[in-house]
């Protein structure tokens, strides 16, 4: 999910793929998926898998300038994935390079 294409803050990405566990003996996966992109490229988020979203929670976007969204994409009881990003909530404040854990 997103990322930086290079070592500088103007080559955010939004792009966001993926891959099922073809394999779990041996990590083999699947071939990638393209995702619904990011509303605006951006690194050094937390992201969370839960049986029904995706979760993306704050951000270093262009500027540079740290988001406070909690963005959510929605994942389907067949496995696929919901069409665009929904904004979920907010954090007090922007933050980066951050950590998410769900327990």
């Amino acid at each position: 999910l997103g990322g930086l294409t290079a070592s500088s803050t103007t080559a955010l990405s939004g792009v966001c793929v993926t891959a099922k566990v073809k394999d779990a003996a041996t990590g083999a996966l699947d071939a990638w998926t393209v995702l619904p992109p990011l509303p605006q490229p951006m690194a050094g988020f937390a992201v969370i898998a839960t049986p029904s979203f995706l979760v993306v929670i704050g951000g270093q976007m262009a500027g540079p300038k740290t988001s406070a969204d909690i963005l959510r994409l929605p994942i389907r009881a067949d496995g696929t994935f919901g069409s665009a990003w929904e904004k979920a909530g907010s954090l007090p404040a922007g933050r980066s390079s951050i950590v998410g854990v769900r327990y």
